[in-house]
């Protein structure tokens, strides 16, 4: 898993437990370091077993940072990761502000609109919030049921937008977050990504395959449109040569022999970025590029399909230009386009190939995708009916049948 923040000075991308920064031609790599109590345990401990050892460091080398966030100020970065930690930066000279640990793995991770706070949304369906500059107890604002999937907040910082996996956009004030103000219903699978659309509007994206415009501060869904229809043929050739692993999708007989059913077929709708004014972009699961959408008096129009060569590690846009961080086999490149009348074109092209290992760990990107968010909904119970009824049958004294007394005749 690689991520990607562009701002006008520099370019930060994480891949991982490492992070790039790119200012010109100087580029600086920095891991990030462990949670200070693992540490000091690590000090405090004799040697360790051989075995464990190795299992250890297999363990680490798989780990990564899991969402990043560079401030509007273009001050501070926000790093979440698999040690479930914060750590906090100062950009561009890449300074450790603190770390601190979290209650759970951070799923997203955003600033406030004044770069004063940063609100980390965890894999539990909760959000904290905590303060920039300096280490503080983390602040609990809300909590969903479910585990969530994006968040966002307006630029006059009065909402908190939610999305989880159980296809519930929740609008909630800010920073009294206990207060909801309303919710957006109308997905049928996960919310992988929420925008804003101009003030009042709000784009999100889903599981389902569709793209919905929201007025959201009335809960009122204003259009539909089912995107992965528009590339149908395409995503469907690619998906069969992923072979995307995902032990979910394995249709093996569980051992009560209930067999789980398939996910949907359409592929899910993995991210959305405003590009300017009413356009959009939206990434599709399975699909090599991006697709460029209009919204116009109340319908979402394809304007414009950017094929690519391979698939995306991921993508940011900044002052109306896009760009697109991509590996081909061993080459990895940063793709920039700028927007002119006939849409997106090709600027320029940075290579990242001296940097090899450093995006080692995402050799295997192909297979990463979205279908573990999908849900899995079986019978179970005809199995406990049967279980039941052993059960009963088990704790049953068979008795001998009860001898009727004949009444004496006087």
């Amino acid at each position: 898993m690689a991520t990607l923040n562009c701002t006008k000075d520099f370019k930060v991308i994480t891949c991982g437990l490492k992070f790039l920064l790119k200012k010109n031609d100087n580029v600086t790599i920095k891991e990030v370091p462990k949670p200070v109590d693992a540490v000091k345990d690590g000090q405090n401990e004799g040697p360790k077993d051989t075995k464990e050892t190795e299992s250890n460091k297999s363990s680490s080398e798989t780990m990564k940072i899991n969402c990043s966030c560079v401030s509007s100020c273009g001050k501070f970065l926000a790093l979440c990761d698999d040690y479930k930690q914060i750590s906090m930066w100062s950009v561009p000279s890449l300074t450790l502000i603190y770390q601190q640990n979290l209650v759970r793995k951070a799923s997203k991770v955003i600033f406030t609109p004044d770069s004063k706070h940063i609100l980390v949304a965890d894999k539990n369906g909760d959000v904290y919030k905590f303060d920039t500059e300096v280490s503080s107890e983390a602040e609990l604002l809300l909590g969903h049921l479910s585990m969530l999937l994006d968040i966002k907040m307006d630029q006059k910082g009065k909402f908190v937008l939610t999305a989880d996996r159980d296809e519930k956009i929740r609008v909630s004030k800010f920073p009294n977050s206990y207060n909801i103000h309303n919710y957006c219903l109308g997905h049928t699978e996960f919310v992988t990504s929420i925008c804003f659309l101009g003030e009042d509007l709000l784009l999100s994206g889903s599981g389902d395959g569709t793209v919905k415009v929201w007025k959201y501060l009335e809960a009122r869904e204003i259009c539909s449109h089912e995107v992965f229809k528009d590339v149908e043929i395409e995503v469907q050739n690619e998906m069969e040569n992923m072979n995307v692993k995902d032990d979910l999708e394995n249709m093996e007989l569980e051992k009560n022999g209930v067999q789980r059913v398939a996910p949907p077929s359409q592929p899910a709708v993995v991210s959305l970025r405003i590009l300017q004014k009413n356009l959009f972009l939206v990434q599709i699961e399975g699909y090599k590029g991006i697709c460029v959408y209009e919204y116009n008096n109340g319908k979402l129009v394809l304007k414009q399909e950017l094929k690519l060569k391979s698939f995306l590690l991921d993508y940011d846009v900044h002052h109306d230009q896009l760009f697109l961080l991509n590996k081909a086999e061993s080459s990895v490149c940063l793709d920039i386009y700028k927007i002119d009348a006939s849409g997106l074109v090709k600027d320029s092209s940075i290579s990242l190939d001296e940097h090899e290992n450093f995006f080692s760990p995402v050799d295997d990107y192909e297979n990463e995708g979205v279908k573990n968010l999908h849900k899995r909904w079986f019978d179970n119970v005809k199995d406990y009916m049967e279980r039941k009824e052993a059960r009963v049958n088990k704790t049953k004294v068979s008795q001998p049948p009860a001898v009727k007394k004949q009444k004496c005749e006087t």
